[in-house]
């Protein structure tokens, strides 16, 4: 994954044991609107991008042959998302003061949303890769199996991490991506 081992923006406010905010409060004393406004903005700024990363999930999930219901799954699992972000940029807007913006932003939530892109364009690329391993005339059957194995794998973690709330252990989703596709990987190389 770009970036290193953990997804940037408001990530590190989902890690446990680690509070930021006793910090962070030594530069956004209560009464500066200034601070305020401009918090306002970045987390906006944060919410469209997260949006746009889910709108080409969709575009590159909609351009690839998969059955229906998976398709829909994962369809429907980024409209979720979209609608989730479309929401709170609008409570976003409308927090009044420090209060209401903190109330607004969930971060949990926003961590869960975060994860969907990923999760779901991982998932379409397995059943694709599964496609290809169809496909493979005179195939070996063990590195066909071995495959299935390593896709099985990717699978289950991508659909596990599609169905993260915000109740879910982040630190460990994240190491649960690059395995999914660690595991992605290892299948792709028995396609050659």
């Amino acid at each position: 994954m770009p970036g290193g081992k953990f997804a940037g923006g408001i990530s590190y406010q989902t890690r446990k044991n680690k509070d930021y905010h006793n910090v962070e409060h030594l530069l956004n004393p209560e009464k500066s609107s200034e601070i305020f406004q401009k918090n306002k903005e970045y987390y906006l700024a944060s919410a469209n991008k997260i949006k746009a990363r889910l709108i080409l999930a969709k575009t590159r999930i909609g351009n690839v042959k998969l059955k229906e219901n998976e398709a829909l799954f994962l369809n429907q699992k980024i409209s979720k998302g979209i609608k989730w972000i479309e929401t709170l940029k609008i409570n976003i807007q409308n927090a009044k003061d420090n209060l209401e913006f903190q109330k607004a932003v969930l971060y949990e939530e926003w961590h869960a949303v975060k994860l969907i892109p990923r999760s779901a364009e991982g998932y379409a690329s397995s059943v694709l890769v599964e496609k290809n391993l169809e496909k493979k005339t005179n195939p070996d059957i063990k590195n066909i199996d071995n495959a299935h194995s390593h896709l099985i794998k990717a699978k289950n973690l991508l659909m596990n991490l599609l169905n993260s709330d915000k109740y879910t252990n982040f630190e460990l989703a994240e190491k649960q991506l690059i395995k999914a596709y660690d595991e992605l990987d290892l299948a792709l190389k028995y396609l050659d």
